[in-house]
């Protein structure tokens, strides 16, 4: 049985969220208890006295969404002694839309089968992973009748379902922050799990590592060779108190006071505790000192547009000019990426040819070309002063080049050898790349972590992190925060119909109402952070769930990144 099942029979005394989930036909609740902590508490209720096949598969789907509150207990009543021993519920939870209804049907063999659409699963470790569209759940329920002749589950698959209400309920979004290679910053892994422990498994999680796509990228303080024990962790007046084993005490302070950091900003980052207190064997450790680290290292800067062909920067929406136009007019420069500061001394852009990138310093009235090679994306920058491009038609090759040396490099990944990418983007730790590209007809965004060397040089690229399947269009990518960001979606090349979604690294996809005509998006901290450049060249500020143009004349634009 799975960690998270364990802890939850621990656990199950001081449960806060549980509830049943609704099937086809009538939806059939257990009744409701109350509401505490933000969590729904339903009681599970057991099989009855001669059930038909269908009514018991309905009770337990039931009953198993309702698990969280008896560590399944009751739900396994439904089950065969050895179905009951062997079903693993923590394997998977499929998520539905709650205007989806489950459909019940027998299959040639007699076993009853449950089919719904879902838009996404969680698996045993909370990663969450978007469905394609029109993704279909199915499972099948070999039944037997028991010494009292009563229908019970003999054959299942392992984990659960449930619509999406209440997995929102249930389960508590949990940024996990692992540390850069460099300990200087924060990397979050975004996991999902039960809010009914959901602090212990973030404490576990965090000592466990982070996923496997990100590991080239992030890494724990404590030592894989050291296994550190998780006893309990209690709430007392906004401050989680993690009690765990003497061994903790084997820490250096360097990685102790790393570790702390690293639990701090998890757990006060899920909105469940205000700080935390780490104990061994009862007694308080660690320094107490915060270390702040960033896990978003965006300054305040201004957007850069270009207006009648002059570079322009917009601080508080009033423009200014920052460039040399007329030497800058001899290059044929289009699409580009603003350099990391407060002043937007450079920048970066590819010209119409899409054939090459140059670099643009503003103070010394100097444009240098950094590399050549056909197709080029719009580029992206990061904070290491590497800017990054890739040919459209790609052959799997991602191409950077320094813009304080001119180092040129290539990093490959065979995921997109052969694609069509469309719009890439370098978080702002430089941990790492988002990329939109068109896979056997379907286009996806997706996450690639960053392995670094010395100096920040790019190394290579980890395994695919897949956020967002069957998004067809992807125009542009900018980050919002340090796991969201946005995509900007036209189905034509008119761009009429534009749409504007928010994609998390590791949760559900949702829609922003966006301006029509859209083209091109960027985005600095937070939703209202984003802008859009329309077809007739306006720019709209997005604030408050609220569109404004405040520019016009505008042939391109980005912020930094």
């Amino acid at each position: 049985m799975k960690r998270w099942i364990a802890l939850l029979a621990a656990a199950c005394m001081m449960l806060t969220a549980c509830a049943a989930i609704p099937t086809s036909g009538d939806v059939r609740v257990s009744e409701r208890v109350s509401r505490e902590n933000g969590g729904v508490i339903l009681d599970p209720k057991g099989p009855s006295p001669d059930l038909t096949p269908e009514q018991l598969v309905d009770g337990f789907l039931q009953a198993s969404s309702a698990g969280f509150g008896d560590a399944f207990s009751t739900a396994r009543q439904y089950l065969t002694p050895e179905a009951a021993a062997h079903w693993d519920p923590s394997a998977q939870v499929q998520i539905y839309p709650d205007s989806a209804s489950t459909s019940l049907s027998r299959g040639a063999d007699g076993a009853l089968r449950v089919s719904v659409a879902v838009t996404g699963s969680v698996d045993v470790d909370g990663n969450y992973s978007t469905a394609p569209d029109d993704s279909v759940f199915s499972s099948e329920f070999t039944l037997v009748r028991d010494s009292d002749d009563q229908w019970r589950i003999a054959v299942l698959r392992d984990g659960i379902i449930m619509p999406e209400t209440l997995f929102s309920s249930l389960f508590v979004r949990s940024r996990l922050y692992f540390l850069n290679p460099t300990n200087t910053g924060l990397v979050p892994d975004v996991r999902w799990f039960p809010r009914s422990n959901a602090l212990m498994l973030m404490v576990q999680g965090v000592i466990d590592g982070p996923s496997r796509w990100l590991t080239v990228a992030a890494h724990s303080a404590i030592p894989p060779e050291t296994r550190l024990e998780v006893r309990e962790v209690v709430m007392d007046d906004g401050v989680a108190r993690i009690e765990m084993g003497a061994s903790l005490a084997t820490l250096t302070n360097a990685q102790l006071q790393l570790f702390e950091e690293q639990l701090r900003n998890t757990i006060t980052g899920s909105g469940l505790a205000q700080d935390i207190v780490l104990l061994a064997d009862g007694a308080a450790v660690g320094s107490g000192r915060q270390l702040q680290l960033p896990a978003y290292p965006f300054p305040a800067a201004s957007l850069v547009a270009v207006r009648d062909g002059q570079y322009t920067a917009y601080d508080d929406g009033s423009p200014r000019n920052i460039g040399f136009a007329d030497q800058i007019l001899n290059y044929d420069l289009d699409t580009f990426a603003v350099e990391y500061s407060d002043s937007a001394r450079s920048l970066v852009a590819v010209n119409g040819g899409r054939n090459v990138m140059y670099h643009v310093d503003f103070e010394t009235a100097e444009v240098r070309e950094l590399l050549r090679a056909e197709g080029l994306v719009t580029p992206s920058l990061d904070q290491f002063g590497w800017a990054w491009s890739a040919n459209s038609s790609s052959d799997g090759r991602l191409l950077i080049a320094n813009t304080r040396n001119g180092t040129q490099g290539e990093l490959y990944s065979e995921q997109i050898q052969g694609q069509h990418i469309s719009a890439l983007a370098v978080s702002r730790d430089g941990t790492r790349i988002a990329l939109a590209y068109d896979e056997a007809g379907s286009e996806s965004v997706a996450v690639f972590a960053i392995q670094r060397g010395v100096d920040g040089v790019p190394m290579a690229l980890g395994d695919v992190f897949n956020i967002g399947q069957c998004m067809a269009g992807v125009r542009d990518l900018a980050w919002t925060g340090d796991a969201r960001l946005v995509a900007l979606v036209a189905q034509d090349d008119e761009a009429a119909d534009s749409e504007l979604y928010q994609l998390d690294l590791g949760g559900p996809v949702d829609e922003i109402p966006a301006v029509s005509n859209a083209i091109a998006v960027t985005a600095g901290r937070g939703s209202d952070s984003i802008v859009l450049m329309t077809q007739e060249g306006s720019l709209y500020r997005y604030t408050s769930g609220v569109w404004s143009r405040f520019a016009s004349d505008i042939s391109a634009m980005a912020l930094p990144g």
